[in-house]
């Protein structure tokens, strides 16, 4: 609208209650913001969403009867909207501002202080989502096992003062709140799952192992265990996090890469995967995050399926168990990662491979713990006393032939069914039979 001869422009943000605005631009160049002078002719009036804001008094002067302070009930929770409001003189800007806003987002509750206040810790931010009914689906969550995993992000880093996770993440689009959940939690390494109506929180994190519940075959319902291993031929050697540069304005986008070892080298195939991660404001937490992702895609590979009796109640997802089973397990530590009930008296668990590795700093080649106390399968024993000779036969047509007659030991190798043996002709460097 127009105050006189004024231009009046109001730009609503987001949902608050935000922490602070901490800069606008107009066309690329600041106008607002700490160490920031206002240029002549243009007034920012700021208003964070608070559920006390009141009506902008510009707007009010200029529209008869306005009174919106921009503060609604959604599903009986108040919510206002983080905006700002701009006055411009007919010699402040050149052309049309398009304005674009740095801010200091969301307030959410911290069960550890019982406050209310801005946090890029990812577990807080991904429970006051999920308790939101007014831009999430408004669930319960145990809070104590929010703050346990609040407690995991917000700690340093080895020697550092860098806090493990960190997420600045705009909800920019419709997407369905299970998507928005998914997106989230991965900053945090956090694993969900449902105790009744409530969401309880837990963390993809290192463990002591040998303090782990054991679990045996006698826990194990006969006949129902299975596993299963990664190929690990397709699987990326080369793993690109694209993060969002905040070291300077404008901010931009930035990409951590990590390299499986022998890639540089050419010892290994070059396979790239391309993960956007815009929550992450640092390098230094995308590098870990790209590690992290290598090394859990190649070192947790194996998955166990098995149905367990009423000892399943004990039993939370992101829990270690150390699992021991005839199939060739024997204190194998897997992490739960759903335990679903089949029937009364009956769950069904679903758990990957634990590797202390996945979490380090640096990129593991192997795993240090091997999948299984079976032959590995891609070091099938060859046989032994192998002889081949050549022998001369009658075919049913009645013409005469030559095939050659192979003759080896009895595998020593009990879980394969079959060899399969070629003929190499040593000048064409071919098999020809």
């Amino acid at each position: 609208g127009l105050n006189g001869n004024n231009l009046v422009l109001g730009a609503a943000w987001c949902v608050g209650e935000c922490e602070s605005i901490e800069r606008i631009e107009f066309n690329g160049s600041a106008i607002y913001g700490s160490g920031i002078t206002t240029p002549t002719g243009i007034t920012v009036t700021n208003y964070l969403g608070s559920t006390g804001q009141a009506a902008d008094p510009t707007l009010a002067a200029i529209f008869e009867g306005y009174d919106d302070d921009l503060v609604t009930s959604i599903l009986g929770e108040d919510v206002g909207v983080c905006y700002s409001v701009f006055e411009i003189t007919p010699t402040a800007q050149d052309s049309f501002p398009r304005a674009v806003a740095y801010i200091k987002g969301s307030k959410v509750y911290d069960p550890r202080t019982t406050s209310t206040a801005w946090s890029e810790n990812p577990a807080l931010c991904l429970a006051d989502y999920i308790t939101s009914k007014t831009h999430g689906p408004g669930r319960s969550v145990d809070w104590d096992s929010v703050a346990s995993c609040a407690n995991w992000s917000s700690s340093y880093v080895t020697t550092t003062t860098l806090p493990r996770h960190r997420i600045g993440l705009s909800l920019d689009r419709p997407s369905p709140t299970w998507q928005w959940i998914e997106t989230m939690r991965q900053y945090g390494h956090i694993i969900l799952h449902n105790e009744g109506s409530t969401v309880v929180f837990s963390n993809d994190k290192q463990v002591d192992v040998d303090t782990t519940a054991s679990v045996g075959a006698n826990q194990v319902l006969k006949g129902s265990m299975k596993l299963s291993k990664r190929g690990l031929t397709q699987l990326p050697t080369v793993m690109r996090i694209r993060y969002t540069n905040r070291s300077e304005y404008p901010w931009r986008d930035g990409e951590a890469i990590a390299y499986a070892s022998g890639v540089n080298t050419g010892t290994r195939n070059y396979v790239e995967s391309v993960v956007r991660m815009p929550g992450i404001p640092t390098y230094a937490q995308a590098y870990r995050e790209a590690v992290h992702r290598i090394n859990h895609l190649r070192l947790s590979d194996v998955k166990a399926t098995f149905d367990t009796f009423d000892q399943g109640l004990l039993r939370r997802a992101g829990e270690v168990i150390r699992l021991t089973h005839p199939v060739g397990l024997t204190s194998k530590a897997l992490r739960i990662a759903a335990p679903v009930a089949t029937g009364p008296g009956r769950w069904r668990m679903t758990c990957t491979e634990y590797d202390d590795n996945q979490y380090s700093s640096a990129v593991v080649d192997e795993p240090a713990v091997k999948d299984t106390d079976l032959p590995n399968p891609q070091n099938v024993t060859p046989p032994t006393d192998l002889t081949l000779s050549e022998e001369l036969y009658q075919r049913d047509d009645g013409l005469w032939d030559t095939r050659i007659r192979i003759i080896f030991a009895p595998s020593t190798y009990l879980v394969g069914s079959e060899y399969e043996i070629g003929v190499k002709n040593p000048v064409l460097g071919q098999i020809v039979w």
